[in-house]
């Protein structure tokens, strides 16, 4: 009993490992992406009206697309 009951759980751990390393991801991307936008904003206003001036907030959604 105790054995079947060890692989259960190994199971369920191994499945939320899983889970938790694709969140990680997909935060770590979204978090580049806003990064990389707020810079080109940044870079390209900036020029206009002095970097003091403006704040820029990014935030970035994925979608699927067809499904």
């Amino acid at each position: 009993m105790t054995n079947k009951l060890a692989r259960y759980f190994l199971l369920i751990l191994t499945i939320c490992t899983l889970l938790w390393n694709q969140q990680i991801n997909y935060l770590s991307q979204k978090i580049a992406i806003e990064k990389a936008y707020r810079e080109k904003v940044e870079a390209a206003v900036s020029r206009l009206i002095g970097i003091e001036k403006f704040i820029v907030s990014v935030t970035v959604e994925f979608s699927t697309v067809g499904g």
